[in-house]
């Protein structure tokens, strides 16, 4: 677990200007080891859920989006599940004829978050995750955006317990901020998120332009059990949007998606996230 740093400084939301995605080419990502071939869980049918409490707290964190075919992330989706990207989050991305999905990495450091029995201090987090289309049964109007999300981040032992004893893809590990520099023109970052059992997954480039972030969201998660809702609302009071690379583990279906272990990708990166409002429904 890393120490928890003193802030940089502050992006005011009143600097926001639109939303400009910049692709940083020739930037050296970093090299990864630890495959995991498994292909994620289907996600069968569920019975007597169980609600179990989550959020993070005042977290710098890094969410990268590389633009993938929707038939390449279609195979690797439960069954109903259709993957798309919102025509709200297509609009602030760069034209690209691949854009009818995107591969999701991100990686979040928090000064604290929610455990089973209460606030557990300096909590890492991430995942992989894609853009879907629930089925109808599924769908909950409440929350315009709808994710799957596979291998996450669960660093609280209780917690990563409760999950894994249901067949989802919890996982022990850690998010590394090799590098990361709040100024008031933006932030380069370098980040690895370090998965136990799945690989260690990279993300490298430079956030530039002013934006914020605000979204209400759900996101399941298949696992051998049945599916798994993760219910949050994500806000930041502002950040930057940039480009770069993600990096991915040979062999891991992650790597399938992408076609090989490198690809481009257009990032967020922000301090003073909170995920407020959360709840884990559990299979």
């Amino acid at each position: 677990m890393q120490t928890r740093r003193k802030r940089g400084h502050a992006v005011k939301s009143s600097s926001i200007a639109a939303v400009v995605l910049i692709v940083i080419g020739a930037i050296g990502a970093p090299s990864l080891a630890g495959p995991s071939s498994k292909k994620p869980g289907r996600g069968k049918a569920a019975s007597k859920p169980t609600v179990i409490p989550w959020g993070l707290n005042d977290c710098d964190g890094v969410i990268g989006f590389s633009p993938v075919s929707a038939e390449s992330i279609q195979p690797f989706l439960p069954e109903g599940f259709t993957a798309t990207v919102p025509d709200d989050f297509r609009a602030a991305l760069p034209p690209d004829p691949r854009v009818d999905a995107v591969l999701g990495l991100e990686a979040f450091r928090c000064a604290d978050g929610v455990g089973l029995s209460g606030i557990v201090p300096d909590l890492e987090y991430g995942s992989l995750f894609t853009f879907v289309e629930p089925p109808a049964a599924l769908a909950d109007s409440r929350y315009p955006w709808s994710f799957v999300k596979w291998d996450t981040l669960v660093p609280d032992a209780p917690r990563q317990t409760a999950l894994a004893k249901r067949g989802l893809p919890a996982r022990l590990g850690e998010a590394v901020f090799f590098g990361w520099a709040v100024t008031p023109v933006g932030i380069p970052f370098d980040v690895i998120l370090r998965l136990e059992e799945a690989g260690n997954y990279g993300m490298t480039g430079i956030a530039a332009a002013a934006t914020a972030f605000d979204a209400k969201f759900i996101e399941y998660m298949p696992g051998d059990r049945g599916l798994a809702q993760w219910r949050t609302v994500g806000r930041s009071p502002g950040g930057f949007a940039g480009g770069g690379w993600l990096s991915v583990p040979s062999g891991s279906y992650a790597a399938e998606i992408l076609g090989g272990t490198e690809a481009q990708a257009y990032f967020l990166a922000s301090e003073g996230i909170d995920f407020t409002e959360a709840s884990i429904t559990l299979p």
